[in-house]
This record gives structure tokens, sequence and C-alpha cells, in this order.
């Protein structure tokens, strides 16, 4: 379409969208700059490159962005949402909150902005809290599949292991994605010794994960992570992990084709039969040792307490 008409904005935006889901946030932001240019007062795309600069830490360019669109379309649950992500991704938690209640009294019905509160909520660890922001996007969206993932995640958590995997078995059937579906649970044994591969497309899913994964390698399989290259060094670190495959373009057909069982990240709490004590502790993530080996060289000789920070976001 872009060949044809270069100037057709919608195009350009759609393109970037595709672009962003497969990870490559660079090519994402370049067609919403092109479209941001013959467009310059079309608060949408200001708010989706808004997006796309915090995933690339770009927070001060994202955050000014998404402050404009919100001025020029105050009332849009879409663009208030928008900006509240931006927030939430530069690790401003309290004032995305904000964004995100403005966005739900824009448009009550709207889904988005409460599964974005659910998210929020998660990370503050308020797991009640972000349940209840959850099933009111669940409620709300014809096909809560995102919704009852994340549902099923926050219930594991809590502790409530049968409705988490109701809602596991929901958000699977309400899911269109074109990974072959697998019997749960999974049997270890059948697998031990066999490859088997665990496509992920977000960070978020991808240390969830983490949490899964040390048991399949416990039980010998081979866990191979299929993923961005986004996301390459981050999966790298995963304990059990035998291997990281980063492809700018996932086929999931050619995948498919030499047999080896695929699933989807979001989908191995279901497929394991997760319990608290099984999947919903700390991921298990090992920095390379090169990093750690500075930083113990950048203490050694040193007396007193040694204090570690923790932060949201990717802004220092």
């Amino acid at each position: 379409a872009i060949a044809l008409h270069p100037d057709h904005v919608a195009a350009r935006n759609n393109l970037a969208l595709v672009f962003k889901q497969t990870g490559r946030m660079e090519e994402a932001a370049h067609q919403l700059a092109e479209a941001r240019m013959r467009e310059p007062g079309n608060p949408e795309i200001q708010i989706n490159l808004a997006d796309v600069l915090g995933h690339l830490g770009r927070h001060d360019e994202a955050e000014a962005l998404a402050r404009n669109a919100a001025t020029l379309s105050p009332s849009s649950a879409l663009i208030r949402s928008g900006y509240g992500v931006v927030l939430m991704n530069a690790g401003r938690l309290a004032e995305a909150m904000t964004e995100f209640a403005a966005a739900v009294k824009a448009d009550p019905k709207d889904p988005t902005a409460p599964l974005h509160m659910a998210t929020l909520l998660r990370r503050q660890d308020r797991l009640a809290a972000a349940l209840t922001a959850a099933d009111r996007a669940a409620a709300l969206l014809s096909a809560s599949g995102t919704a009852d993932l994340l549902r099923g995640e926050l219930l594991l958590a809590l502790g409530r292991s049968d409705d988490a995997w109701e809602a596991f078995e929901k958000g699977a059937e309400s899911s269109s994605g074109p990974v072959a579906a697998l019997d749960a649970p999974l049997d270890p044994a059948a697998l031990s010794g066999r490859l088997f591969r665990v496509l992920v497309l977000e960070p978020s899913s991808l240390l969830f994960a983490a949490r899964l994964i040390p048991g399949l390698a416990a039980a010998g399989i081979e866990v191979e992570v299929i993923c961005p290259p986004l996301l390459q060094r981050l999966a790298s670190c995963i304990r059990g992990v035998a291997a990281v495959s980063a492809q700018q373009t996932i086929d999931l057909e050619a995948l498919a084709a030499d047999g080896a069982p695929l699933c989807s990240a979001t989908d191995l709490p279901r497929l394991m039969r997760a319990t608290p004590e099984s999947g919903a502790g700390t991921g298990t993530i090992a920095l390379p040792e090169e990093p750690v080996a500075a930083v113990a060289r950048h203490l050694d000789g040193r007396d007193g307490p040694t204090v570690g920070l923790w932060w949201e976001g990717s802004g220092m």
C-alpha cells in the first residue's frame, strides 16, 4: 500500500504496529516518524510513536509527544491510556495511574485502561487490586484472551491455582494464535531428552516464563526460547534455557515443520499446571558473569554494607 501511495498515513501506522509486535522498534519508529511528517497534528500517530520511543529508552521524547497528544485530544480514552503507558514504562507509576483513571472516566466501557491498570498494580505487588482491574477488563472484552492470561498469573500468585488454570484455559480458547495446541498437563517424562521450544514476544511473558523454565530443564527437557532480537540477552540469562534463537521474522510454520513441541510463554502455566509452589515465585535470572565480575571488582576491599538498588523502567 505504501509503495502505491507513500503518503498513506494509516498504512504507515499499521506497518509500524506490525514492526512493534515483532520487536523491530527502530523500523516502527521510522514509519511513525514518516506518518507524523505527513500529519503533524494527528494525536494517534503521536501516541503510537511515543509508545515505540519509550520501548527504545527515549523517555524524554516519548513523554513530550504523549503529553502533546493528550493536549490535542484530552477526552480520548485511547490517547490518555497511551500517555499512561508511556509514563508507566518510564517508571512514573503514580502519574500513569492518573492517566489511566482519566481514560476510564472518558470511556467507562473501554477495556484498555483497566488492563493497563492491572499491569501497573501488579508491578507494585498490589495483586488483589490488580486482579479487580483485570476482572473488569475481561468483562469488557469480547475476546478476553490477554486479560484472562493476566488474571491467571495474578490468581496463581494469590494461591488460587484452580481458578488460575480456569482463567488460562479461557485465555487459550480466546486466542487465535497459530501455535499448535498442546494437551495440559504436559508430561515431562515424555519430553525428557527432547527439544521444547517456547515462543516469547514481549518482556512480561518472558519474565513469567522464567519461573517455569527451570522446572522443564530439571526434567531433562532441552528448552529453546524463540524471541525477537530485542529479548535475546534477557532470555539468555534465564536458568534452564539451553538455547536462544533471536529472529527478526518468526516463521511458525517452519518451526512446527521439524516436529519439536512449540508453545507460547503465556501458555506455559496452563500446560504445566503450575501452582504457587512450582511457578508463582521469583523468576530465576542469572546475570552474565562479565557484569557481575565488574561490580565485584569495584566493591573489592571496601568496608561496610553493600546496598543494591532496584527501579522501575529503563531510566537511570
